[in-house]
């Protein structure tokens, strides 16, 4: 959770709006990657304005 813990300080506290809407999104996709960090890739970690 060091990730979200890092964007959560620079003050975007619309990051797990993100994180959940793109869950409701991709349904299909979050059953496989279900109790990570919500990314399908460690690079979509890089880029949370994806879902925000």
């Amino acid at each position: 959770m060091a990730v979200e813990e890092r964007y959560l300080q620079k003050g975007s506290m619309s990051f797990r709006e993100g994180q959940m809407r793109s869950i409701r999104k991709n349904t299909r996709r979050s059953r496989i990657i279900r109790g990570k960090l919500f990314f399908p890739r460690r690079s979509d970690a890089k880029h949370p304005e994806k879902y925000t």
